[in-house]
């Protein structure tokens, strides 16, 4: 009897089983199903999503708005003024696969693709997102291909007034910022905020594509020279990430400064050429905004080249400061060697020698000049004198002077050229130091105001 009972049992479990196996959608079936329902998740809120989209925990936060429909397009809306504004509205392909999982791969070239680009893709960004879960009316995706700091993709629904906080004429205005800076192996522009109520000065570097900014040092007084001066100068050296979001420029997290913190900046009015002159020769003045922020009251955000990563430019009493003859840019960032003065005037010359509080017995302590070859390839130092007038941080301010070191005799038309270029080259007697992010080499891009001149030292 109990062998018929398991018997009995064990037909039963077995039909039971058939009947599950035969209610079991095909693979197909079942992914067809997953894809249509990610669809009409995408496509359901009236007016598409909103998302901060961090690419990778260095970088800072843009604001995008995407809006997806069921034909298989996404608008999307960013304040990303690259490629003269081509993302600030488009409208591209996207895909919903289901081989690995749910995933959302954006299709045509966008805003994600660009950002995906940068620094020869490794900044961090993507256009394929794996999908996580929806939570509370919010649809989480994270990076498909990030194997470490996975980067998460949080949509959020949008309301008609979310376009109003893109920031797209702020962000245009934050890169005339760019334009009077030094532009070599990414150096990036410096911004002095200050405010009047304190009388305190912070003074940061700005990445404008990454959106990250890295405060140098603060204290009190409204120019470079009194906060060096004062007795609350502090350096700061705190890297935060921002966003821009309805006219502000909005901090990761807040700066400790005299009198409060500093988590955000109205941006209130911008002059294009408003702020002060960088060299009393240059012929344009930099651009200024006007801001306010909680608890500090009014202020102004001015372009300054005062920055702490040139301090170490500094006298070599038993070296010098050398480049190869490339690397010398007019502001048009044309090499003087390849189609400038150099080439014309002094086609011979094969480096830049500046020595800067040299002890030698011949060569002058200050001076600035060339490695000459002659015909058989032996090397002379062609040197003018200059004279330092103040050093102030990374600002070196001096005069050329009417004497000149020549190893050999020069013709007259090299006392020529070299009297012509270094007169070019040191318009207006001005030049910043800021070190540059070249991996196992001390090298300075020198950047002279007075016309934009730069070139790149190595210590």
């Amino acid at each position: 009897m109990a062998r018929i009972y398991w018997i009995s049992l064990l037909l039963m479990l077995l039909w039971s089983c058939d009947e599950d196996m035969e209610k079991l959608k095909p693979v197909a079936e079942r992914k067809a199903e997953a894809i249509e329902d990610l669809k009409d998740e995408l496509t359901d809120p009236a007016n598409g999503w909103k998302i901060s989209y961090q690419p990778a925990p260095t970088a800072g936060t843009f604001f995008i708005l995407m809006d997806f429909d069921e034909d298989g397009n996404v608008t999307l809306q960013s304040d990303l003024s690259a490629n003269e504004g081509e993302f600030y509205e488009q409208t591209i392909g996207y895909r919903i696969d289901a081989d690995q999982g749910l995933e959302l791969i954006l299709e045509n070239y966008g805003v994600f693709h660009y950002l995906f680009e940068l620094n020869s893709a490794s900044f961090g960004a993507e256009f394929e997102f794996r999908f996580i879960e929806e939570n509370d009316g919010e649809l989480i995706f994270a990076s498909k291909s990030d194997v470490f700091d996975e980067t998460i993709l949080t949509l959020q629904p949008a309301t008609p007034n979310d376009a109003a906080l893109l920031s797209q004429e702020e962000v245009e205005n934050f890169d005339q910022f760019a334009g009077m800076s030094p532009r070599l192996f990414g150096v990036q522009p410096v911004q002095q905020l200050y405010f009047g109520s304190i009388d305190y000065s912070l003074f940061w570097s700005i990445d404008l594509t990454a959106r990250t900014l890295t405060v140098d040092f603060g204290g009190t007084g409204s120019d470079a020279e009194s906060v060096l001066a004062s007795s609350d100068y502090q350096e700061i050296n705190q890297t935060r990430g921002y966003t821009f979001l309805n006219g502000q420029l909005v901090l990761s997290s807040p700066v400790s400064i005299k009198g409060g913190t500093l988590s955000s900046i109205a941006l209130k009015g911008f002059e294009a050429d408003g702020g002060e002159l960088l060299c009393s020769l240059a012929e344009d003045r930099p651009p200024r905004y006007q801001v306010e922020a909680a608890g500090l009251g009014a202020g102004v955000l001015d372009l300054t080249l005062f920055s702490n990563s040139g301090l170490d430019f500094t006298p070599q009493a038993q070296g010098l400061y050398s480049v190869n003859i490339p690397f010398i840019f007019d502001k048009e960032l044309n090499s003087l060697a390849e189609e400038g003065s150099i080439k014309e005037q002094l086609p011979e010359a094969v480096a830049f020698i500046m020595t800067y509080g040299l002890e030698h017995d011949s060569i002058p302590a200050n001076a600035m000049g060339f490695l000459v070859e002659d015909e058989e390839e032996n090397g002379f130092f062609f040197l003018r004198s200059f004279e330092v007038t103040n050093q102030v941080a990374n600002k070196l301010e001096f005069n050329l002077t009417d004497e000149y070191y020549y190893e050999t005799d020069p013709t007259p038309e090299q006392e020529q050229a070299m009297e012509s270029i270094t007169n070019e080259i040191f318009e207006g007697g001005q030049l910043y130091a800021f070190l540059l992010p070249i991996r196992g080499l001390t090298a300075f891009d020198l950047y002279n105001p007075c016309n934009g001149y730069e070139l790149v030292v190595v210590k």
